[in-house]
């Protein structure tokens, strides 16, 4: 299809019918997540929306056009622009096809901005039609709801939701499976909170290509982030940072600023914890130049460079300049909560709590990293506390033993918290022997290592925060690959090749 040069070209019957062309084909391209596709059509009908000449006197199609421009606007992560276009034609069309789509656009723009008030005012429509599959925009709107309760601790409601999206995505016949990639990423996130690591997998595992074709930002980010902690977590660095460049990449040539930042903060952190600080340093100052709204970090934190002011407090924290990881932290966690995003504050109060310590503030700690304990327990945050036990360990240590009593139903959640890291620690990769690392996982490993002190799976599942089918199968497999027909027999075999 050849592509119309000037608004001249459009002035006859002809014209309007390419125009009408151009017009389906974006609507199919939208309905179906064509990030590009939708992309490319709207830079043909960008100047149709300007032209005032004869097209537009002949045919009145100016807000179908505004429709899928503010869609546009949605997949170029510009939620402000969206937003404004969105509210604008709703307030002047009578149009009611368009109407719910602009709807969509509008919760989902408010959600990005942080204007939670204006998006639960928006309540969830009860019946979808117009000019999108109407399961398609249910699909949308469950995800988008999802995100907002995970970002705001309401995990169990984030579940529902994200759960209830994928499950209209996969019974609703003619819905591609790329409408529901936001929601799956939001589940994945919810289970490696909770610390299911094996489901938080299944849910990403092999979704990388469509993420990266058809998400959004929103989706990217989800999806980039609990695939590098997974991995992480797995012990597989190099895999979290090959996960981290192809986010990058992303980044850069579709401008997401803010996956850009929160990829920044990952890889920081993880040169952090391969004790490279040289590098670390090298990548966040790299970082900043690219992003010019990054280089004045504090207050105000700007939307898309947080996760770089994080980056930075990391690197003073690691470098031992508690004062000022203490202070930023703080200040961090409080900017978070401020704009509804409570389960990084969360992690943030914890690390303020952390530098406190090691600044010699022991008390003042102690009762900081309670209170963010407290409301990760209220929550049900796990792995938050877990993945950053490196710098929580010495204060949740002396919280244990110094406020014991006052704990009260936080003792078992701080032991656990404990037991799941002590476990990893007590077995690392150089420990056993090479070719043997190959034959079980580090999952498979903590697990054989339960079981030989006498566990049931009921208990493994209770102290690894996963199902007891999701024990049944490690231990399945430990079989398959041992060729042992019973538990004893496996320990035994385990011991004598020395994995436990």
């Amino acid at each position: 299809m050849d592509e119309p040069s000037s608004c001249d070209s459009h002035s006859s019957s002809n014209d309007v019918a390419q125009v009408r062309q151009f017009l389906d084909a974006a609507w199919r391209a939208a309905e179906r997540f064509e990030r590009d596709e939708l992309l490319r059509y709207l830079a043909v009908i960008q100047p149709l929306i300007e032209c005032r000449g004869a097209l537009a006197q002949r045919w009145s199609g100016r807000d179908e056009m505004e429709t899928l421009q503010a869609i546009g606007f949605i997949w170029r992560d510009e939620a402000e622009l969206a937003l404004a276009l969105a509210r604008s034609v709703v307030s002047r069309s009578a149009i009611r096809r368009f109407r719910l789509v602009l709807f969509t656009v509008i919760r989902y723009a408010c959600w990005r901005t942080r204007r939670l008030d204006a998006f639960y005012d928006l309540s969830t429509p009860c019946h979808y039609g117009g000019r999108l599959n109407m399961q398609v925009l249910k699909v949308i709107n469950l995800s988008i709801e999802a995100a907002a309760e995970a970002e705001q601790l309401r995990l169990k409601s984030a579940e529902r939701n994200a759960r209830h999206a994928v499950a209209v995505g996969e019974l609703a016949g003619g819905i591609d499976d790329n409408a529901s990639l936001l929601s799956r990423c939001v589940l994945a996130t919810v289970a490696y909170e909770m610390g299911g690591l094996d489901e938080a997998f299944a849910l990403i595992r092999g979704r990388d290509a469509a993420i990266d074709q058809y998400g959004s930002a929103d989706a990217a980010l989800w999806g980039t982030t609990v695939a590098v902690r997974v991995a992480i977590a797995n012990g597989h660095a190099k895999h979290a940072l090959a996960v981290i460049r192809r986010g990058q990449v992303a980044s850069r040539q579709r401008g997401w600023k803010m996956l850009a930042a929160h990829l920044a903060e990952q890889e920081v952190n993880l040169l952090i914890r391969g004790e490279n600080l040289l590098l670390a340093t090298k990548v966040l100052a790299q970082a900043l130049r690219r992003d010019p709204s990054g280089t004045q970090l504090g207050v105000p934190i700007d939307e898309a460079a947080w996760p770089l002011e994080a980056a930075r407090l990391r690197l003073a924290f690691a470098s031992g300049d508690f004062t000022e990881a203490a202070d930023g932290f703080t200040r961090l966690s409080c900017w978070l909560n401020e704009r509804n995003q409570s389960t990084f504050a969360v992690r943030y109060t914890a690390l303020a709590a952390a530098s406190l310590f090691h600044e010699g503030h022991a008390d003042e700690a102690c009762a900081g990293l309670c209170k963010a304990l407290e409301a990760g327990a209220s929550a049900g945050l796990f792995r938050t506390f877990v993945d950053e036990l490196e710098c929580l360990a010495p204060c949740l240590r002396r919280l244990r033993t110094s406020m014991k009593h006052q704990l009260g139903h936080l003792n078992a959640y701080t032991n656990a918290i404990l037991a799941a890291r002590s476990l990893l620690i007590a077995i690392p990769e150089d420990g056993v022997n090479q070719e043997l690392a190959r034959i079980l996982s580090r999952r498979e490993v903590v697990v054989l290592h339960l079981i030989s002190k006498g566990y049931s799976n009921k208990t493994i599942a209770r102290e690894l925060y996963i199902t007891p089918e999701t024990v049944k199968s490690h231990i399945k497999r430990i079989a398959i690959k041992f060729s042992t027909k019973t538990r004893a027999e496996a320990v035994a075999l385990g011991k004598s090749l020395g994995i436990i």
